[in-house]
């Protein structure tokens, strides 16, 4: 399964049929973008990692940058791998 990344914009309350109240989270999420795609021959195993969150240069590390640089992709504060099936179906 994929998932998203985001932030946690607040909390409120709808009101379902009954008139009961239900608390929910109010979301921000995206854009994520694919900065890697592992796949089983060269990492081991299958799976895409996701960046969100656009920072500045200085905010990361040499190593952080070379990474993402490797991609020609801008900063990211933020990530994260899923496990895929089909690694295939993903571009960076």
């Amino acid at each position: 399964s994929l998932g998203l990344l985001g932030n946690k914009i607040g909390m409120t309350q709808i009101f379902d049929e009954s008139g009961n109240i239900i608390p929910v989270t109010i979301l921000k999420v995206g854009p994520c973008v694919i900065t890697q795609v592992k796949t089983d021959l060269n990492d081991g195993y299958n799976a895409i990692q996701i960046g969100y969150g656009t920072v500045s240069n200085k905010s990361l590390t040499q190593p952080e940058l070379g990474h993402l640089q490797k991609s020609n992709i801008q900063p990211l504060k933020y990530l994260k791998e899923f496990r895929v099936n089909n690694p295939e179906e993903f571009k960076v």
